[in-house]
């Protein structure tokens, strides 16, 4: 099933370090999915920033974590962040 679903849809797929962000070129997403990593970022707002930078308009990002997120990352400031993103 997930075969034909890539022949229908095609996408690729990219797998690495939060420090590969800088090189990707703008709004060259769909969609990102970052699962379980924030808790271990020291930078969560640039590297969250770094991901409404690389979204195409109207995107998609999923965050997820097991953690709570440490108190140095409000989950306001990375609304407010995402909603400038996808507004503009």
């Amino acid at each position: 099933m997930v075969a034909l679903r890539a022949q229908d849809y095609p996408y690729q797929q990219v797998v690495g370090s939060l420090d590969q962000l800088a090189s990707l070129e703008d709004a060259s997403f769909d969609v990102i999915l970052c699962h379980n990593v924030l808790e271990y970022v020291e930078d969560r707002k640039g590297d969250s920033q770094e991901f409404t930078r690389l979204l195409k308009p109207g995107g998609l990002l999923s965050l997820s974590s097991t953690m709570k997120l440490a108190a140095s990352c409000r989950l306001s400031s990375l609304k407010m962040i995402l909603r400038r993103r996808l507004i503009s």
